[in-house]
């Protein structure tokens, strides 16, 4: 009985460790207030795209891990509105026109830069930042919702 127990509290604690990390999820938004495009300069997007969005991911991965206390710990989702509401804000330019018109993440944020086109990757941002909000958005009804009894009793 005491290893099950053990077992719990180790899983309770990284899935707390999971959505304390995944608060940091709103970073991958960061290269549009941070970035400066010095002479048309991507890799804030890059890195956004390749290195942040990745490891938030890792983080609510092991956030879904304590799914049994989700009642306890839906409150450590909050901070996720704010993630969402950036995210907002920033995607939807960038989705209209680095994705969809071609422009450079640049002219998109500061204007100008138009003798620059977009390569695949930043035509990628958006859309890849999209998805991961709305697989965001699901994990978090997830938690929010509350679980059938079935749920319960295979979670005990």
């Amino acid at each position: 009985m005491e290893k099950g127990r053990s077992a719990g509290a180790l899983l309770l604690l990284t899935s707390i460790l999971g959505w304390v990390g995944s608060w940091a999820y709103s970073w991958v938004f960061l290269p549009h207030v941070l970035g400066t495009c010095t002479q048309g300069s991507t890799d804030g997007w890059t890195g956004s795209l390749i290195f942040y969005l990745p490891i938030s991911w890792v983080f609510v991965s092991l956030a879904l891990l304590g799914r049994r206390w989700a009642g306890r710990l839906r409150w450590l989702a909050l901070p996720h509105l704010v993630t969402f509401a950036i995210g907002a804000v920033v995607i939807w330019p960038y989705l209209w026109g680095t994705t969809i018109l071609g422009e450079h993440v640049c002219h998109v944020r500061d204007g100008g830069f138009t003798d620059l086109s977009a390569d695949f990757l930043q035509r990628l941002w958006a859309p890849v930042q999209l998805v991961g909000l709305i697989l965001l958005a699901v994990v978090l009804v997830r938690f929010w919702r509350i679980p059938s009894a079935r749920e319960v009793e295979t979670a005990v």
